[in-house]
């Protein structure tokens, strides 16, 4: 069956063209994608062939048109080529999926003469084109409502609002966290000195640790200076007195440190990706370093 190929350029969505085959052949089915897919935390860091996935995708405000409308290549007015310098990104639309690729000035590449090498040798003049990758940015499951994707900054551009799961907590959000009874604030640190890492990490934990109870943030510190002797805790308080007391009481609240069951060496998990049980798979990862 005819896969439609749409672009979307700043105004408006247009059809390329129709053609049998896929643009991206190497994915036969998506059961390898699924089956090496997890759940989007900004904590995991991704290892070869494997994907994050949003499940119920078409509900999320960030959700395109295509996908919250089901629609086909039918709906859609053919593109000219005025329309080439002005498409953002591309998506093939299948029965059961849709292939999205961003397309970035540096993908375009534009000659005065070239020769295509088909089944004979054809000389063509200003001609211009873009690359398709051997892989999409995104793929979204259209039977099951799943959107898989490999980095978030390759698909913010398609889908506008998405980098809201991975943001980093504003002035006041940071400024409320280090207000916390729970902390001491020395050497001059303040909210305004506070970077982007530690942002992320703040709008992650924040809701957590707003709800612990006195002595769990007791035990908290007390687990983090175990790791992190440089931690000063003084009443009951931790004192933070620059970025990197900031960042080890982050990984605490994360409960990144840990101590291997047979070496017991102290380690720091660099990557998180929390235990699933879907059927009969368990998938659990995490990749560290030493304290």
């Amino acid at each position: 069956m005819s896969k439609s190929v749409i672009c979307k350029t700043k105004d408006n969505y247009k059809k390329l063209f129709e053609d049998d085959e896929t643009l991206y052949p190497e994915i036969k089915d998506l059961k390898a994608i699924e089956d090496n897919s997890f759940v989007f935390d900004n904590r995991t860091n991704l290892g070869d062939y494997e994907w994050f996935r949003l499940e119920n995708f078409s509900t999320k405000n960030f959700a395109t048109k295509e996908i919250k409308e089901k629609t086909a290549g039918a709906d859609y007015d053919l593109a000219a080529q005025t329309d080439a310098a002005g498409i953002e990104y591309i998506f093939e639309l299948a029965d059961e999926n849709i292939f999205f690729q961003k397309v970035t000035r540096n993908a375009f590449i534009k000659k005065r003469s070239f020769i295509t090498l088909g089944e004979r040798f054809e000389k063509k003049e200003n001609i211009s084109l873009f690359q398709i990758n051997a892989y999409p940015d995104a793929i979204y499951d259209r039977t099951k409502d799943i959107l898989y994707f490999r980095r978030l900054f390759s698909i913010t551009k398609i889908f506008n609002g998405i980098n809201e799961i991975y943001r980093a907590a504003t002035d006041s959000e940071v400024q409320s966290f280090l207000a916390e009874k729970a902390f001491s604030l020395a050497d001059g640190f303040s909210a305004e000195k506070v970077k982007i890492p530690n942002r992320k990490k703040i709008a992650l934990v924040q809701d957590t640790f707003s709800k612990m109870t006195k002595q769990e943030k007791k035990e908290m510190f007390e687990y983090i200076k175990d790791y992190y002797p440089n931690l000063s805790l003084t009443n009951g308080k931790a004192q933070i007195s620059n970025e990197e007391d900031l960042k080890n009481i982050l990984y605490g609240l994360e409960e990144r440190f840990y101590t291997t069951l047979i070496t017991k060496e102290k380690r720091i998990a660099n990557s998180i990706t929390s235990a699933e049980v879907k059927g009969s798979q368990t998938r659990k990862r995490q990749r560290n370093k030493s304290v």
